[in-house]
């Protein structure tokens, strides 16, 4: 499995950052964006070009030809060489930048979303989407397994992370068009079916995105609410039996219920060990 993500553009591949579900997205653009970085370009080139230059007259010597001679070779060697690093690396960085442009729109790094850049308003609900994830899959709740087993939960959030991020961006694309299409529109009956559109899309947002984004905030927040019933060596022990068995298939990717019923239950059986009872029942919700 691919641990990375490419920036393309032009159809070539420019610099991998780190996803952002395994890895820290924000060290991992910043290390990018410093490898980059259009002011080191004239530095590194010198760089570069002192280096060839003493190869070269190093190797002159080495092959006998007088010192003089050698000197002339590495002097010569050394701005060759820096006007083709100089022009490598500034191509390369002018890709870079005009990649982040194109994808980022000036937004910030924690909204590399599978790949590419999300825009526009939905970036902040992303950011929520994918921050709130990587919690849960942090939480004690998980590791100890009192969500149910791992592997399963890993997969589940994960798909309906995915599922809500593809909504997200899929909408934000509607909404960019139908901007364009605004601004091409000449005539009144075109402004008055978009503003139609606009209304329709905006009923999208509030009732089918929105309520989901907010189901998935909920649910990292029962996360940690169990965490802290799970400070105890003795609950995290038993972390297995506090997960609720769940034979109810889910009709979605982004349906988030039955997980979310999974951590209410695994609540209440943290608690019932925190109250004294640590014959609780653990078989049903």
């Amino acid at each position: 499995m691919d641990n990375g993500i490419t920036l393309t553009t032009n159809g070539r591949s420019w610099v991998s950052v780190a996803n952002p579900l395994r890895h820290d997205t924000i060290a991992g653009l910043a290390q990018a964006q410093a490898k980059y970085d259009t002011s080191q370009v004239s530095a590194r080139s010198g760089a570069v070009g002192v280096i060839v230059g003493v190869a070269v007259g190093l190797l002159a010597v080495l092959v006998g030809l007088p010192a003089l001679l050698a000197v002339v070779c590495g002097l010569v060697a050394l701005p060759v060489a820096w006007l083709l690093t100089f022009r490598r690396l500034r191509s390369r960085a002018a890709a870079f930048e005009s990649t982040l442009a194109a994808n980022a729109e000036g937004l910030g790094p924690r909204r590399i979303v599978r790949g590419e850049f999300l825009p526009g308003a939905c970036a902040d609900a992303a950011d929520q989407l994918v921050i709130g994830t990587v919690q849960i899959l942090q939480s004690t709740a998980y590791r100890c397994g009192a969500l149910g087993e791992t592997s399963f939960v890993y997969d589940e959030i994960l798909d309906a992370t995915w599922s809500l991020l593809h909504k997200l961006r899929t909408y934000e694309r509607e909404v960019r068009d139908m901007a364009r299409m605004e601004e091409r529109a000449c005539d009144e009956r075109t402004r008055r079916d978009l503003a139609t559109l606009a209304d329709r899309m905006n009923h999208v947002w509030s009732e089918q995105l929105l309520p989901l984004v907010d189901a998935h905030r909920d649910l990292v927040r029962s996360v940690a609410d169990l965490d802290r019933f799970l400070d105890t060596p003795h609950a995290r022990d038993h972390g297995k039996q506090l997960a609720a068995a769940d034979d109810s298939p889910r009709t979605a990717a982004d349906d988030l219920d039955a997980l979310t019923g999974r951590v209410a239950a695994a609540r209440d059986r943290a608690l019932a060990y925190r109250s004294g009872y640590p014959d609780a029942d653990t078989t049903s919700p």
